[in-house]
C-alpha cells in the first residue's frame, strides 16, 4: 500500500468491554480484582450469578500505517538511505548524505533445498517406481516467496521466522510415456540469528514525504458480555446477549474522542448521530446473517484491565480464555454449561452477541502520540437500576506503513 498516491488506508483501532452479568446477588461496590470478588458474601438462596463489568482493550500502544513524514518500502537488496532510497554504486559504495543499509536479504544465510519428492497420479502400472521418468532441471531458489514470509516480523522488530517454500515441476509422463508425474522442490531459507529480534522496521527503506501527509484510520470499539448463572448439580447457564429485557441494546450513551497532545482531534457521539451502537447478534439479519464470536480474555483482573466487580458471587463462576461460542457450547465440558438453547446464540441468536461501536467517519491523522477514548453506560447490570459507566483507552502511534502487517 504505497502513501504516494490518494488511496484510502483503514487501520482497525479494536476496543472491547466485556460485561459479565447475570439476575440476582446483592449489589456491591467496586472491588479491585479477582480475588476481592471472590471473597464477597455469599447469597443465601441456592442459585449463583456472577456480575461484573470490566475493560479487555489488549496492548496499550498500537502502530499504523503512516509515519511522520515518510513512506516505507520494503527492501531486500542493501541500500543507501538519505532522504530517499537508493542503489549503491558498482563498488559497493553510498553517496555522500546517504547511509548504507541493510536489506532483508543480509538477514538471512543462502537458500537451500530439502529433498524432492515425486507424486504420481494414474494406474498402478504407470506410477510403479519402474517407470518414474528423471528428475527435471531445479528452478531457481524463490527468494522473492521466502522473503515474504519475514516481511512483517522485519517491519515489527520479532525474531526472524524461518521460511519454506514448494515449486512443483510441470507435469511429465512416466518411462512409458504415461502417468502424471510431479516433483516438487522444497526451498528453505533460515535467518542467520534465529534468537535474537531484530531491531523494528529492518530490510525497510523510507523516502521523507514533508510534514502534510494524513492516513484515514477507522476506529472500531466493541462491547460484549457474559452471564453466568449455577443450576442443579453444579451445572450451569451461560448467555452473551446485549439486550435490553424491553428488547433495547444495553450499550448507550456513546462516544469516542481522540486526542493528541492533550488536545481535541476527533468526537464521534451517540447523542448526536456521529456514533452508532449496532447490535450483531449470531447469524441474524442485524448482522448480516454472519456469525459472531469472539475471545472472553483469560485473566480479566490483570494489570491494565480496569476490572471492576459488581453485584457478583464468585468470579469462579465465569469461564475465561476461551471462545465465547465454546463457552455457551460446553465444547470439550469447557464451562459445563447444559442449557443447550443457548447454544450457537440460540434460536434467535441473541445469546451470542455483542455490540459494535462505528464512528460516522474515519478520522485523518498525521504522524505522532494519539490518545483514543472509548466510553459509554450499560443498562440493567446495577440492582439500584442506575447506568453503569465504562470508558477504555487506547494509545495509536502513527509511525510507518507496514503494507499487509496491521495488527
Amino acid at each position: 500500500m504505497k502513501l504516494n498516491r490518494s488511496a484510502r488506508i483503514l487501520a482497525v483501532v479494536p476496543a472491547a468491554v466485556l460485561v459479565a452479568c447475570g439476575g440476582g446477588g446483592e449489589s456491591k461496590t467496586a472491588l479491585d480484582g479477582r480475588a476481592a470478588a471472590q471473597g464477597a458474601a455469599k447469597p443465601s438462596n441456592s442459585t449463583q450469578t456472577a456480575q461484573a463489568i470490566w475493560s479487555d482493550f489488549g496492548a496499550a500502544n498500537i502502530e499504523i500505517v503512516l509515519a511522520e513524514n515518510r513512506k516505507f518500502d520494503f527492501q531486500q537488496a542493501d541500500f543507501c538511505q538519505g532522504t530517499d532510497v537508493s542503489a549503491p554504486d558498482a563498488g559497493g559504495l553510498c553517496p555522500e548524505g546517504t547511509v548504507k543499509t541493510a536489506g532483508a536479504r543480509s538477514y538471512f544465510g543462502e537458500a537451500y533445498m530439502a529433498a524432492g519428492k515425486w507424486s504420481c497420479n494414474g494406474s498402478a502400472t504407470n506410477c510403479a517406481d519402474a517407470n518414474q521418468p528423471a528428475i527435471p532441471a531445479q528452478p531457481p531458489a524463490p527468494i522473492d516467496e521466502l522473503l515474504e514470509q519475514a516481511k512483517c516480523a522485519l517491519w515489527w522488530g520479532e525474531v526472524l521466522p524461518s521460511a519454506a517454500v514448494e515449486k512443483p515441476s510441470d507435469t511429465l509422463g512416466g518411462l512409458n510415456g504415461r502417468g502424471n508425474w510431479t516433483y516438487t522442490w522444497t526451498f528453505n531459507l533460515d535467518p542467520m540469528d534465529a534468537v535474537n529480534a531484530v531491531a523494528a522496521h529492518s530490510g525497510y527503506g523510507y523516502k521523507v514525504l514533508g510534514d502534510t501527509g494524513a492516513v484515514d484510520t477507522a476506529l472500531d470499539g466493541y462491547v460484549y458480555g457474559e452471564s453466568a448463572q449455577s443450576l442443579a448439580k453444579g451445572t450451569r447457564k451461560y448467555s452473551f446477549s446485549m439486550r435490553a429485557s424491553d428488547g433495547s441494546v444495553r450499550v448507550v450513551n456513546t462516544m469516542i474522542t481522540v486526542t493528541k497532545d492533550s488536545l481535541p482531534v476527533a468526537t464521534f457521539a451517540q447523542a448526536d448521530g456521529t456514533l452508532s451502537a449496532m447490535l450483531q447478534e449470531n447469524l441474524q439479519a442485524n448482522n448480516n446473517y454472519l456469525p459472531v464470536d469472539f475471545n472472553v480474555p483469560a485473566d480479566p483482573t490483570a494489570a491494565g484491565t480496569g476490572f471492576l466487580a459488581l453485584r457478583n458471587y464468585g468470579l469462579g463462576l465465569l469461564t475465561f480464555g476461551a471462545p465465547a461460542r465454546d463457552i455457551l457450547n460446553n465444547t470439550g465440558n469447557l464451562s459445563k454449561d447444559n442449557f443447550a438453547g443457548n447454544d450457537n446464540g440460540g434460536t434467535d441468536g441473541s445469546a451470542l452477541a455483542r455490540v459494535q461501536l462505528l464512528p460516522s467517519t474515519t478520522v485523518g491523522l498525521t504522524g505522532g502520540i494519539y490518545t483514543v477514548t472509548y466510553s459509554g453506560q450499560v443498562k440493567e447490570l446495577n440492582a439500584d437500576g442506575t447506568l453503569q459507566s465504562f470508558q477504555v483507552q487506547r494509545t495509536i502511534h502513527v509511525v510507518g506503513e507496514p503494507g499487509t502487517c496491521h495488527r
